[in-house]
C-alpha cells in the first residue's frame, strides 16, 4: 500500500481531543437541565428531551405533528419528517422512554387531529381573533437564555443539542 495513503487514513481515524470539537452540551447538561426544578412545564421539558433526542434543528423540532410519530405504543417507535433545510425525507427511532412522555404529553394538550402541532403557539390574527400555528425559534430563544443559568451555560442555544448528540 502507498505510505502517503496509509498516512492520510491515519489522520482519517485521528480520534479528536475535546477542545478540537465543536460547541456542545453534554449529556450531563441536558440531564440536568431536563431535570432543573427551574424547567417546571411539561411542554418545555418535551422540547428538549425532542432537541437532544433528534439531534434536529429547532425548525424542525418545531414543527413536528403528531402526524410524524408512528407507532407510539409498539416496541418500535419512530418519527418521520421532512428535513426543512434539505427537503429530505428522514425516519429516527426513538426510545420507549420518549414513546411513554410522548402518549403522555399528547393526553395532556389533546390535540384535535393529527395535523396539530406538538408545541402550539397562537398567533393574532385580529381584535380577538387568533389562529394557533407551531410555537416559534425566537420564544425558544428566550427560554433558551433562561434555561443556560439553569445549568450554568449562558450561551446555550438549541444548536448545541445537535452537537451533544453526535460528540
Amino acid at each position: 500500500m502507498d505510505n502517503q495513503l496509509i498516512e492520510q487514513n491515519r489522520s482519517l481515524t485521528t480520534i479528536k481531543s475535546e477542545s478540537d470539537l465543536p460547541p456542545h452540551i453534554t449529556f450531563e447538561q441536558y440531564k440536568a437541565l431536563r431535570n432543573s426544578p427551574g424547567i417546571e412545564n411539561t411542554k418545555d421539558r418535551m422540547l428538549i428531551t425532542l432537541l437532544w433526542e433528534t439531534a434536529g434543528r429547532i425548525s424542525d423540532v418545531l414543527a413536528f405533528r403528531w402526524k410524524n410519530f408512528e407507532g407510539l405504543n409498539s416496541y418500535e417507535p419512530n418519527l418521520r419528517f421532512i428535513i426543512k433545510k434539505t427537503q429530505k425525507p428522514i425516519n429516527i427511532p426513538i426510545s420507549q422512554e420518549l414513546a411513554t412522555e410522548l402518549r403522555s404529553w399528547k393526553q395532556l394538550v389533546n390535540p384535535a387531529t393529527d395535523e396539530a402541532f406538538l408545541f402550539p403557539g397562537k398567533s393574532m390574527l385580529g381584535r380577538d381573533t387568533y389562529t394557533y400555528i407551531h410555537e416559534t425559534r425566537q420564544s425558544v430563544q428566550k427560554k433558551m437564555k433562561i434555561w443556560g443559568k439553569l445549568i450554568n451555560m449562558p450561551s446555550l442555544h438549541a444548536h448545541l443539542f445537535r452537537h451533544g448528540l453526535i460528540v
